[in-house]
């Protein structure tokens, strides 16, 4: 085995198996479209919230944008929030094992992708303790969805800290919107059991809740070695509810209030370095995990062109894992912004936030260790951000900074500047400079964990700790943007960027002693801040109307990255697997395809380039280019009842991200399921 060929990635795919676990992005109520019955040219013109923190329309934001709407979604056939983001063209969404999905924008992915930032109706579930999603306690009901929002690129400047490579913005529907009863459930090979039901009501005309509950059960994947014939024992359920309740006071006021509950359970199978043969030890156990929120949200209008948001949430999760690492968590936030209009062609935002988050519960043993147990962290600061019509409704110029405080490294500063130029309703291009950061997280300060073994002699087990002195990583982006919608029926949509990052995380060698607790003479290693890499690509989407029954989605992706590798020998290893995890070519193509008798075709195409994986830890990991197929056959036989049949992954079993713990890796397999839908 390399000395240090599972770093990074091993650590934080250990941490997914230990811890399963703004009302809009502005909090106010749009009018909702039907996005079932939109053209193309209607949803280029739709309304989106994320790229500025306010409505304007898609075709126009300054950004790498692109919008799940709630047909897509629907249409998928995913059951996950995490499977559906597959459809957005530039993202790299891998499938680890069961419940586990390394996804990113623009690379740096893995099991914890620490440089994009995910939000649920505007509340991040960005977790500061170990940096990315936790993907598994993400089991919002697809239904209740309206959109997805995607920024790939950097968002830093009105997002804040950890929003550099992207942002998912996933919105939830305005409870007006889903009055009666939603029913369903279905079950197949993978998907064993899953089902949900939602019940909307209105008090009276201005006050409206939902309240839901659901539940979801996966099989345990398979291992990839033909020797191992079986499952992979990492089998797992999620159980959850919550409620909206919307309230329109009057025309000016909007308040919004959001909770759920979730609870979960999952097998899993590692394995632990020691320093006698055979020098990696099975562990077997489960993880169970327990999560809520509750959010407020209010939205008041001043003036036709001055408008503020306010929220408050906070947010708890505990998550244990037989014995091996334990966290409690409690963030608390609070954020609020006012926009309005200086003069006519000037718009200004300004904001605030402060959010307060508390760890403690660690149980440590000689595998892992997290020091100090306890942790009370502070992340605060303010923005402003500047729209100028520089020639009306053609030329816009965007600007604005971020300063923020936390607890780790002080004060960070995130400035952007956005030129958007739309010489007619058919065309538009931007251009974008902008600075981001990746702040640390309690792994890159306070872990101490074995993530390998040199077989010597002398025997040697590898010990990866954190420091103190960790700064923040940085990214300096720039992009090139241009839409255009030759007909109605059509629309083309071009990015191509070009990053430079900076401070990037690394591992140095230190001390080598024997260590007592251990009984075994151990290689120190030390987190860092050596790496410097470029990289650079071209993202392309397009939709196509060739008949109103039949509608054509394709994406395509290309992304290159050159890293300056540090003459230490650790550093260079760690750089070199971070860079390389990610496909140099995506495609897909989707296909939404109306029948006679009320029946539906839909079926998609993604073909993923390989992963340059320099050490797997297993002989069998291969992860090579792949084609996967997903078909989904749906009937209406009355209005309010939908019956479908969907098939995923259909051309051949594969393995997409590397599970660097497992005994064996795990492969994706073909999966069927049906599903009944119901409303009344």
């Amino acid at each position: 085995m390399s000395r240090l060929g599972c770093l990074k990635s091993s650590f934080l795919l250990l941490f997914l198996m230990s811890f399963p676990g703004l009302a809009d992005a502005q909090g106010g109520h749009e009018a909702t479209q039907d996005v079932t019955q939109l053209s193309i040219e209607e949803l280029m013109g739709m309304t989106i919230t994320s790229v500025s923190k306010k409505e304007g329309r898609a075709f126009e934001a300054p950004s790498a944008l692109y919008v799940l709407t709630q047909e897509d979604i629907r249409r998928s056939g995913a059951t996950h929030v995490a499977e559906a983001l597959r459809m957005v063209p530039g993202l790299q969404v891998a499938k680890v094992d069961a419940s586990t999905w390394a996804i990113s924008a623009r690379g740096e992915n893995s099991d914890f992708a620490n440089k994009l930032l995910v939000l649920i109706d505007g509340r991040s579930v960005y977790t500061q303790a170990f940096g990315g999603v936790y993907w598994d306690f993400q089991g919002l009901p697809l239904y209740d969805v309206e959109r997805i929002e995607v920024i790939r690129g950097p968002g830093g400047t009105l997002w804040g800290a950890n929003a550099v490579n992207g942002v998912i913005n996933i919105i939830t529907k305005h409870s007006k919107d889903t009055q009666g009863v939603h029913a369903e459930v279905g079950g197949g090979f993978e998907d064993r059991v899953f089902g949900g039901v939602r019940y909307g009501s209105q008090i009276n005309e201005k006050l409206s809740y939902r309240l839901h509950t659901q539940y979801k059960k996966r099989d345990s994947s398979e291992f990839a070695d033909p020797s191992q014939p079986g499952h992979a024992t990492d089998a797992w359920w999620n159980l959850g509810g919550g409620l909206r309740l919307d309230w329109e006071a009057d025309s000016k006021n909007h308040f919004c209030l959001t909770s759920d509950i979730s609870r979960l359970k999952k097998d899993f199978l590692l394995q632990e370095p020691t320093s006698t043969a055979p020098f990696l030890s099975s562990i077997f156990g489960e993880t169970k995990g327990t999560k809520g929120h509750v959010l407020a949200h209010w939205t008041h209008e001043f003036a036709p062109d001055t408008v503020s948001d306010t929220q408050f949430y906070f947010t708890r999760y505990d998550r244990t894992s037989s014995g091996l690492v334990e966290e409690n968590y409690f963030a608390l936030s609070g954020e609020a912004q006012l926009r309005t209009k200086i003069e006519e062609g000037v718009e200004v935002t300004i904001g605030g936030n402060y959010r307060y988050t508390s760890l403690d519960g660690f149980n440590n043993g000689t595998f892992v260790v997290i020091d100090p147990t306890e942790y009370s962290l502070h992340l605060g600061g303010g923005f402003i951000h500047g729209e100028f019509h520089l020639i009306p409704d053609q030329l816009r110029f965007f600007a604005g900074v971020k300063v923020d405080h936390n607890s780790f490294t002080g004060f960070e500063i995130q400035p952007s500047a956005k030129l958007l130029w739309v010489p007619n309703p058919k065309h538009a291009l931007w251009v974008s400079v902008a600075k981001a950061v990746r702040t640390p997280s309690v792994v890159d300060t306070g872990v101490r964990y074995l993530v390998g073994v040199d077989t010597g002699p002398p025997v040697t087990l590898i010990r990866l700790n954190g420091s103190s002195a960790f700064e923040s990583e940085n990214l300096w982006a720039y992009e090139l943007g241009y839409r255009i919608q030759p007909y109605a029926d059509l629309s083309l949509d071009f990015a191509g960027f070009y990053n430079q990052y900076g401070d990037m995380e690394t591992a140095e060698f230190g001390s080598v002693g024997f260590d007592s607790d251990l009984g075994a003479v151990v290689q120190e290693t030390n987190y860092s801040n050596l790496g410097e890499y470029r990289s650079y690509g071209v993202e392309f989407s397009g939709a196509w109307a060739l008949f109103d029954f039949w509608k054509l989605n394709l994406g395509y992706s290309f992304l290159k990255i050159d890293a300056d590798l540090n003459s230490n020998l650790t550093a260079s290893i760690l750089i070199n697997e971070a860079v390389n995890r990610y496909p140099m070519h995506q495609i897909q193509l989707r296909s939404y395809l109306d029948l006679p008798f009320n029946l539906e075709l839909d079926t998609a195409f993604f073909f993923v380039d390989e992963l340059r994986v320099h050490d797997a830890s297993d002989a069998n990991a291969d992860f090579s280019k792949y084609l996967r197929a997903d078909i989904r056959l749906g009937w209406r036989p009355m209005k309010n009842l939908d019956v479908s049949l969907v098939g995923q992954n259909l051309i051949h079993e594969h393995q997409e991200f590397p599970s660097l713990l497992r005994v064996s890796q795990q492969k994706l397999e073909r999966n069927f399921f049906g599903k009944l839908t119901y409303e009344f």
